[in-house]
């Protein structure tokens, strides 16, 4: 039987299983070691008022002024050592200086035959701080405060008139109270603790599966060296807006023709990524095996297979898809045929671009009268660049006034840097989204693919 690490003693206010109750040990020091840094100036320089008031009171009195030497020995050590040994020591610090000042205070006056000061609030009060000031345990809170309220109400009861009825308003109640705040406190930070301990593990489990799932779809997409092998003169600006992507880009070549396509699928992170592995499998399963040749024929072929694969129909919500733009390109004839799904494709030749439409249908199920997509032919010249993107990039908010880059401006930049080589291109494009972008979240998956003709 598995043993609940979460458990804590209700005497003791820790954790029983001694791994976690060190673990939250370390938590509680760093979440407070600025207040603890504070705390430890602090007590230096109001230590010495105490000490010089006393003084200025009882006089040079030997045993009080022998303990306080100890304390500045204890405070110096601790002061020019390491990190690591102040955060190991601080609370045994606190706890030793905090019950020899109150108790040979109390010493002091006991045997001296001036009146104390603080009155009888002085008891409250020495609880009131080892509970709530000092960062100790629930354990050493209770110590600490028995051990430097009672020499004091002993003290008290001596140099005054005080009725026991003061003393349980003056000691117990307070402690009692304050016990019970520091207990609950004490559990409540641990419950707080391993709560948040198992969010950050299960959140840790479920990003060390998105990581393995991207190796996944990494491993399913066109490996750099092919890509180069394929098509020398291109690029890929791929930019996931979680660890997965929904867009994705593929090459293939055949013995007379190369396919080359930057693919939107329906959402980003997990589902997007899930139809992006599908739509990767249906053209490899398409154009290679079945050797379907003609871009139109490929993204109806695609649509059937989706519509059928994910049960698709009037009656199911289920309306996932892609926005594709799938390019055949062929060098003895100097042309590329290409189809398109809701996306552009534009070409750059001799300095003028010109954009083309797809058609205005996702490769998926739609609502409206499904008709087969439509091919377009364009003849290309050698240093003729051709660009394939997704609407992450053109949609992304940013610059001065927050708004969409936008597709006019896309093309502009497009024009501008495709003379350039393509490493050169890849460099600007990232560089201007990620300027544009600024502090802003990035908002959908970006893949933007260009091809210079060779």
């Amino acid at each position: 039987m598995s043993r609940d690490k979460s458990k804590i003693n209700y005497l003791t206010c820790r954790f029983e299983d001694q791994e976690l109750e060190n673990e939250f040990q370390i938590y509680r020091t760093e979440k407070s070691w600025k207040f603890i840094l504070f705390l430890f100036y602090a007590a230096f320089f109001i230590g010495w008022l105490i000490k010089l008031d006393d003084i200025k009171v009882l006089g040079l009195n030997s045993f009080y002024i022998s303990y306080h030497f100890i304390e500045q020995i204890l405070f110096f050590i601790l002061l020019f050592s390491s990190t690591k040994i102040k955060k190991k020591y601080y609370e045994n610090y606190f706890f030793i200086t905090w019950i020899g000042l109150m108790s040979t205070g109390a010493w002091v006056y006991y045997h001296s035959t001036a009146s104390f000061p603080a009155g009888a609030g002085a008891i409250t009060i020495a609880v009131l701080f080892s509970f709530i000031m000092y960062p100790f345990s629930f354990i050493k809170s209770v110590i600490a405060g028995l051990l430097t309220s009672i020499p004091m109400a002993i003290m008290i009861f001596h140099k005054l008139d005080v009725e026991f009825g003061h003393l349980i308003y003056g000691l117990f109640m307070p402690f009692i109270m304050l016990a019970f705040y520091k207990h609950s406190m004490g559990k409540s930070n641990r419950s707080e603790f391993y709560n948040e301990k198992m969010m950050k593990t299960k959140q840790k489990e479920i990003e060390d599966s998105i990581s393995y799932a991207k190796k996944i779809q990494d491993a399913m997409l066109v490996s750099e060296n092919y890509l180069k092998e394929t098509l020398p003169e291109s690029f890929v600006l791929h930019l996931p807006k979680d660890i997965v992507s929904g867009d994705f880009y593929w090459v293939y070549k055949s013995e007379n023709d190369i396919y080359f396509t930057v693919s939107d699928c329906t959402g980003h992170g997990i589902p997007g990524s899930l139809m992006s592995m599908i739509g990767t499998t249906l053209l490899n399963e398409i154009v290679i095996e079945m050797k379907i040749k003609e871009t139109d024929k490929i993204l109806n072929e695609i649509r059937n297979q989706i519509i059928k694969t994910l049960h698709q129909d009037e009656d199911n919500s289920q309306k996932d898809g892609m926005d594709m733009t799938l390019v055949r390109l062929n060098k003895k004839k100097n042309e590329i045929e290409f189809s398109s799904a809701n996306n552009i494709l534009v070409h750059v030749s001799d300095g003028n671009l010109y954009s083309y439409k797809g058609d205005h249908q996702p490769v998926g199920f739609y609502s409206g009268k499904q008709i087969s997509f439509t091919k377009q032919k364009i003849k290309v010249n050698k240093n003729d660049m051709i660009y394939l993107f997704s609407d992450g990039y053109q949609d992304q908010f940013g610059g001065e006034r927050n708004k969409k880059f936008m597709v006019s401006k896309l093309k502009k930049l497009l024009l501008k840097i495709s003379d350039e080589n393509v490493d050169t291109q890849l460099q600007k494009l990232n560089t201007e989204f990620e300027l544009w972008k600024g502090n802003e979240e990035q908002i959908d998956d970006v893949c933007l693919m260009g091809v210079r003709i060779i």
